[in-house]
């Protein structure tokens, strides 16, 4: 009999065991009798039960006859739990990347499978709570911020990872009043937006509070120019938050 545990999980997060080319969850275990009971993943219908370690597969109820058991099928569920734990992984990527990225490699291994791969849209929530749940705890005060040399290396680079984007950090001390607690201003630039910013003939300045985090008070963000005449940009090179 083909009876084989896959390294998938169910959305209750249950493991996932594959039988005769169809994927069936653990319903719940007889520990009394030592049997297990299994349903359909797919149709929620079909039943079998297991005793002895699985060495005997009874199957007591048939799946419904629109329950897809093909391989195609098995494919497009390993596909997706991949692209789960890639977005959660490798945040220098973006969730609709991560998922460009994983159906191109299923379309190549496997194109039958494409129809019951999810759409983006429909996975879109799955992957950004996936992705959430691996990112640090927003800080609240100075004191959550990690010190430079603890400073996690991922959040150091930019989205493409081959430049140093943690520019400076450096202590605040308050002029003329009481050091309560000790603030940090942090500094974000690339090299390459260095150079630019180094190279510009203007600069231009622009400081916003109601989108700065906490426990910082102020973004300040410096620009430069790219393009000719009206179709020139002001493209952000330094990002500035500050205490004050």
């Amino acid at each position: 009999m083909d009876h084989e545990e896959i390294f998938l999980q169910s959305n209750k997060k249950r493991k996932l065991f594959q039988y005769n080319d169809k994927m069936y969850r653990v319903e719940r275990i007889n520990g009394a009798n030592d049997v297990t009971y299994y349903t359909c993943y797919n149709c929620g219908e079909g039943r079998i039960n297991s005793a002895n370690g699985g060495m005997i597969i009874v199957e007591t109820k048939l799946c419904s006859e629109a329950c897809d058991c093909s391989p195609a099928y098995l494919k497009a569920v390993v596909a997706k739990q991949l692209l789960v734990k890639i977005c959660s992984e490798q945040l220098e990527l973006t969730i609709q990347a991560c998922y460009d990225n994983v159906r191109r490699d299923l379309e190549i291994s496997c194109p039958e499978a494409l129809h019951h791969f999810p759409t983006y849209l429909s996975m879109r929530t799955n992957l950004k709570r996936a992705r959430n749940a691996n990112l640090p705890v927003i800080p609240t005060n100075f004191a959550m911020i990690p010190e430079p040399n603890l400073f996690p290396y991922r959040f150091q680079q930019n989205f493409q990872a081959n430049e140093q984007f943690l520019f400076m950090d450096l202590e605040y001390v308050p002029p003329e009043l009481p050091i309560v607690e000790r603030k940090r201003i942090l500094c974000f630039m690339s090299i390459s937006s260095a150079l630019k910013l180094c190279q510009a003939t203007k600069i231009f300045l622009d400081g916003t509070f109601k989108v700065c985090p906490p426990p910082f008070y102020q973004l300040l963000t410096i620009c430069t120019l790219r393009g000719i005449e009206d179709e020139a940009r002001l493209i952000p090179r330094l990002y500035v938050l500050l205490p004050s």
